[in-house]
C-alpha cells in the first residue's frame, strides 16, 4: 500500500504531537535535574564517587540523544541540530576533553537547555510553524566554535587516557561479558549445530575484542584471538578450545574483581560479620527485571496449585485415618476374645485323657500345654497390636502434617504479598504525567478544563500503567477535543465555565478498571452512524442500537472531525486505543449522554491473581465464578422453581432474570449439553452483571476456595467472559467466568467472539513486524506508517522486552525495526540474539538510528542486518525497504 500526502501529513502531525506532548517534558525535566546534579558534584567534589558523575553524563546524553531523535522525526531541525551540539558537548565532558573549560562547557550547557525549553514551547503553541533555521542561534554557534576549539575524539584511544573507572568495569565484566559467554554455551548444548556456533562465534570474538580494546584488557582480546584462531579447525579442536577459553575468562574475570588481599592489610576490628551485614543491607536496592518477577509470579502460582494438591491429599488421609479408626475399635472386643480362647485351649489336655507329657513331673493343672495353633493366636493378637500402634502413628503424621499445610500457606502467602509490592505503584505515578500536557492544550485552544483524579493510591502493577499511557493520551485529548466546549457553550448551556475532565481507577476481583469521563456535549450516535454511512464503514438498512453505533468510534481512519487539526480529523485515534488495549487482552466500553458527557472504561486483566471463587456444578460441568461478583445463594423452590419456561423471579421484591448457567453460556455443538429439563436445578446464585442482579440456576455447590486464577495466552483469541482457569487438587482444570461480561450474552444482541465494533472482518493474517525503540515518538510514528500500510504492529521499549516478545510462545513475527541505542539490551545486542537463534536466525533485521557514520553501517552489516536506517527517515523508502526484505525472507 502506499501512503497520499494526506496520510503521511496526518501521520506526521500525530508524531509530532506525541514528540512535543509525551516525550520532550520528560527529556526536559531529565536534562535540567542532571544539570543541578552536576553542579552540586562541582561544589562538593570530594563526597562525589566517580561513577556518579559517569552515570549523570550517561543520563543526559541519553536525554540529549533522544531529543535529538524525535525533533528529526517530528521535523523539527533547529531543534535536532541544537540538541546534536549539546550531546556532542557532553560527551566531550565525559571523555575529560572540556576540563579545563568546564565553567564555560556549564555555561552553554546551561543556555542550550534553555533554548531547547523555548524552542519545545515555541513548536507546542504554534505547531504548523516552520521555526527557524539553526543559522538564527546565537547558541548554535557558540556551541559549534567551542566544540572545534576542543581535542578530537580518539575512538580507540578514549579510555587508555584516563583511568579506568572500576563500577564500569565491574558491570561491564560481571554483566555484558557474562551474557556474551551465556549465549556461547547454549550453543554448545548438544545437538550442537555448527554452522550456528561459528556464527555466534564471529559476535563473540567482535565483542570480545571491543570489550577488551576499551577497557585496555590484553587478557581478553588475546582469548578473543585464541577463539578466532581455531574457527576453521576441525570440530573437536574448536569444540575444546571455546570451552577452554570460556572456564579461564571467568577464572581470570574473577581475578581482576576480586584480587588476593595483601598480606599487610589489617583485618577489620571490631564488627562481625552480621554486624557489617546489617549496616550495608538497609543501602542496598536492587533492580528486578519485569521478566524475572513473572516467573516468580508464575513459580508461587504453581506453589499454590501444590499446596491444594496437598491439602486434598491431607484431607484423604484425615478419612482414611477416620476409617481406621473406627475399624480399629473393632478390633477391641475380637482382641478380648482371642486372649480368651487363648488361655481357655492353654489346659485342656489333661480333660482330654493326655497326661505325662513333661515325663509325669507335672500334671495339666500345674504345667500349660501349647500346640501350634496357640502360637497361630499369638501372632494375631501381635498384629492387632501393631495395628493400634500404627493407627497412633497416623493420627500423629496427619496432625503434623495439617500444622506443616498451615505454616506453608502462611509462608506462601507472605511472599506473594511480597511479590505483589514490588509490582506495584499509586495510581498517580500515571495520572499526574497528564496534567501538565492539559494546561497547555488549554492556553493554546482557550479552553478551560480541570483535570480530577480520584483514587490516586489505588495500586496498580507498573508494567500496566506504563502500557496505559498511550490508550490514555489519546483519550484524554480526544476528551478535550471533541467532549469539551468553549467556555461560551458551557455558559450558554448552563454548564460552569471551567469543565472536569476525571480519571479514576479500582481494581475489581483480577481486573484493573480505569476510567476517564468528562462533563462535555456527549457523542451524538446519528452523526456517528451518518458519518459510517458517508465513509463506506456501514451500508445495511438494519437498526444499530446506540451501543452498536458507539463502536465505530474505534475503526481504523474514523473521525467526525470535518477539518484536520493536530488534535483530531487525521484517522488516527481511537482505533490505537482498541488495538493497545486487545493486546493486553482487555476490553474498552463508551458510555455517552448528549448534553451531560461521556465516559469510556477500560478494564485490563491482571495477569496472576489469587481470588475467592466459588465452586459449582451444572449438567455435569465444574465452574467457578469469582465471589466479589456473589450477591446472594438463594434455594429456587422458595421462588417457585426453575424449568425452562421460567424467565424472572422476584428477588427483593424486583423482578430479576433467571438462567441455566449453561445455557447462557454458548458452546460449540449444542447438542453436547442435556437439556435443563433433565437435571434438579433447586440452587440459584444471584449475580452482580454490570450493577444488576441476575439468577443462575446450578445443581449443587461445591464450596468456596481460594484458588489461583490463570488467565489464558493469547494463542487463541477468548472472549472477555471467560475470566480464565483454575487448577484443583485434583489436577481438574476448570474455568473461570467473569459475570462483568455477561451482558452481551444475555442480549445476545451482539457476535459473542467478535471484538467490539468488528463489523467488518479479515480472513487473512497479517504481516507482523516488532518495532523496536526506546523513543515513544518513533514507535508511534512507525505503528502509524507500518498500520497505515496493512501490517500489524508490536511495540517495545528495548531490546530485552524484544527477545522476550520474540520468545512468547504461538507469536509469529516477519520483520523487527530496530534502534541501536537503547537502554538494557542495545539493537546490535539484539541482532546478535536474533542471528544466534535457531527461531529467528533467518528473520529480516532493518537497523533505524540517528547514527549516520560508517562505522555503525558496517557493525550492523556485519553482525547480519538487512537494511540501515538514518532518523529522520522517509516513509516510502522504509515501506519500500520492508517490502524488499519480506519478499526475500525465506
Amino acid at each position: 500500500m502506499v501512503l497520499d500526502t494526506a496520510s503521511l501529513k496526518a501521520i506526521l502531525l500525530e508524531a509530532r504531537s506525541c514528540f512535543l506532548y509525551e516525550d520532550a517534558p520528560d527529556y526536559l525535566v531529565m536534562l535540567e535535574q542532571g544539570m543541578q546534579k552536576l553542579v552540586a558534584f562541582a561544589r562538593s567534589p570530594a563526597s562525589v564517587k566517580p561513577q556518579e558523575i559517569e552515570q549523570e553524563y550517561t543520563v543526559l546524553m541519553r536525554a540529549a540523544h533522544s531529543i535529538k531523535g524525535g525533533a528529526g522525526i517530528a521535523e523539527i531541525p533547529v531543534l535536532h541540530k541544537l540538541a546534536h551540539k549539546l550531546e556532542d558537548l557532553l560527551e566531550a565532558l565525559n571523555d575529560g576533553r572540556a576540563k579545563s573549560q568546564i565553567d564555560t562547557a556549564y555555561e552553554l550547557l546551561f543556555i542550550g537547555i534553555e533554548q531547547v525549553k523555548e524552542l519545545v514551547a515555541q513548536a507546542v503553541s504554534n505547531p504548523d510553524a516552520v521555526i527557524g533555521s539553526e543559522s538564527t542561534l546565537p547558541i548554535a554557534i557558540a556551541l559549534e566554535g567551542f566544540l572545534q576549539e576542543l581535542a578530537p575524539r580518539q575512538e580507540d584511544t578514549a579510555f587508555e587516557s584516563v583511568a579506568i573507572n572500576p563500577f564500569i568495569l565491574k558491570t561491564v565484566l560481571e554483566i555484558d561479558l557474562e551474557e556474551c559467554l551465556q549465549r556461547i554455551e547454549k550453543l554448545l548444548i548438544a545437538p550442537i549445530q555448527i554452522v550456528l556456533l561459528k556464527q555466534g562465534l564471529t559476535g563473540f570474538v567482535e565483542e570480545c575484542t571491543l570489550l577488551g580494546q576499551t577497557l585496555n584488557l590484553e587478557w581478553l582480546i588475546a582469548s578473543a584471538s585464541n577463539v578466532e584462531q581455531v574457527q576453521s579447525a576441525k570440530v573437536e579442536i574448536l569444540l575444546a578450545t571455546v570451552i577452554k577459553e570460556i572456564t579461564q575468562l571467568r577464572e581470570k574475570r574473577s581475578q581482576v574483581l576480586n584480587p588476593a588481599p595483601q598480606t599487610s592489610t589489617p583485618e577489620p576490628v571490631g564488627a562481625t560479620e552480621s554486624q557489617l551485614v546489617a549496616q550495608v543491607a538497609p543501602a542496598l536496592n536492587l533492580r528486578i527485571p519485569v521478566t524475572k518477577l513473572d516467573r516468580m509470579s508464575n513459580a508461587l502460582g504453581e506453589l499454590l496449585i501444590g499446596h491444594e494438591r496437598l491439602s486434598l491429599y491431607n484431607s484423604q488421609l484425615y478419612q482414611s485415618n477416620l476409617t481406621l479408626n473406627k475399624e480399629s475399635h473393632k478390633l477391641n472386643p475380637i482382641n478380648e476374645q482371642v486372649r480368651v480362647f487363648y488361655d481357655q485351649l492353654a489346659s485342656p489336655l489333661a480333660s482330654m485323657g493326655i497326661s505325662n507329657l513333661d515325663g509325669g513331673e507335672f500334671d495339666a493343672l500345674q504345667f500349660d500345654q501349647y500346640t501350634g495353633f496357640h502360637t497361630t493366636l499369638q501372632d494375631l493378637q501381635e498384629v492387632m497390636v501393631r495395628v493400634q500402634e500404627t493407627k497412633s502413628d497416623i493420627e500423629l503424621i496427619s496432625r503434623d502434617f495439617q500444622t506443616g499445610l498451615d505454616r506453608l500457606r502462611q509462608q506462601l502467602d507472605s511472599l506473594r504479598g511480597d511479590l505483589t509490592e514490588s509490582r506495584l505503584v499509586p495510581f498517580n505515578f500515571l495520572a499526574q504525567r497528564f496534567v501538565s500536557p492539559l494546561q497547555t492544550m488549554c492556553d493554546r485552544y482557550h479552553k478551560s478544563v480541570k483535570l480530577e483524579i480520584t483514587n490516586k493510591e489505588t495500586l496498580i502493577d507498573q508494567v500496566i500503567l506504563e502500557q496505559l499511557q498511550t490508550p490514555l493520551t489519546h483519550l484524554v485529548r480526544n476528551s478535550f477535543d471533541h467532549g469539551i466546549e468553549t467556555p461560551e457553550e458551557r455558559l450558554s448551556s448552563g454548564k460552569s465555565k471551567v469543565a472536569q475532565i476525571t480519571l479514576t481507577s479500582h481494581v475489581q476481583a483480577n481486573q484493573v478498571v480505569v476510567t476517564i469521563s468528562d462533563d462535555g456535549r456527549g457523542i451524538d450516535t446519528q452523526k456517528v452512524l451518518d458519518r459510517a454511512i458517508e465513509t463506506g464503514l456501514y451500508s445495511s438498512t438494519a437498526e444499530l442500537t446506540p451501543e452498536q453505533i458507539l463502536q465505530f468510534l474505534f475503526m481504523p481512519g474514523f473521525s467526525t472531525a470535518k477539518t484536520v487539526t493536530d488534535l483530531s480529523g487525521r484517522g488516527v485515534g481511537l482505533d490505537v486505543v482498541r488495538t493497545q488495549i486487545e493486546r493486553l487482552r482487555g476490553t474498552v466500553q463508551v458510555v455517552t449522554k448528549v448534553g451531560q458527557g461521556t465516559k469510556f472504561t477500560i478494564t485490563i486483566p491482571i495477569i496472576f491473581s489469587i481470588l475467592p471463587l466459588l465452586l459449582c456444578r451444572c449438567q455435569q460441568r465444574t465452574l467457578a465464578i469469582p465471589s466479589v461478583n456473589i450477591l446472594e445463594i438463594i434455594a429456587l423452590a422458595e421462588f417457585g422453581g426453575y424449568s425452562a419456561q421460567t424467565e424472572t423471579i422476584t428477588w427483593h421484591d424486583r423482578p430479576v432474570p433467571i438462567f441455566c448457567l449453561t445455557k447462557i453460556l454458548p458452546y460449540t455443538r449444542a447438542d453436547s449439553v442435556p437439556a435443563a429439563e433433565q437435571f434438579n436445578q433447586h440452587l440459584g446464585i444471584v449475580l452482580d452483571v454490570g450493577g444488576e442482579p441476575v439468577v443462575v440456576a446450578v445443581n449443587s455447590l461445591l464450596g468456596e476456595k481460594e484458588l489461583v486464577l490463570k488467565p489464558f495466552d493469547a494463542t487463541v483469541k477468548v472472549p472477555p467472559y471467560i475470566a480464565g482457569c483454575t487448577v484443583l487438587g485434583t489436577g481438574e482444570v476448570v474455568t473461570v467466568l467473569s459475570p462483568n461480561y455477561w451482558g452481551d450474552l444475555i442480549n445476545r444482541k451482539q457476535p459473542l467472539l467478535a471484538s467490539p465494533g468488528a463489523f467488518k472482518s479479515s480472513s487473512q493474517a497479517k504481516t507482523t513486524i516488532l518495532i523496536v525503540d526506546d523513543s515513544v515518538t518513533v514507535r508511534r510514528l512507525l505503528d502509524q506508517v507500518l498500520s497505515k500500510s496493512g501490517y500489524q504492529v508490536v511495540q517495545c521499549r528495548d531490546g530485552k522486552e524484544a527477545v522476550e516478545a520474540l520468545n512468547q510462545p504461538g507469536d509469529l513475527y516477519n520483520a523487527v525495526i530496530s534502534d541501536i541505542e537503547m537502554p538494557r539490551m542495545d539493537g546490535f545486542s539484539l541482532l546478535r540474539e536474533i542471528r544466534s537463534s535457531k527461531n529467528w536466525q533467518n528473520l529480516p533485521v532493518a537497523m533505524l538510528t540517528s547514527r549516520e557514520n560508517d562505522q555503525h553501517r558496517k557493525k550492523a552489516k556485519d553482525l547480519g542486518a538487512n537494511a540501515y536506517f538514518t532518523k529522520p527517515f522517509v516513509p516510502e523508502k522504509l515501506l519500500g525497504a520492508i517490502a524488499s526484505m519480506l519478499n526475500q525472507s525465506p
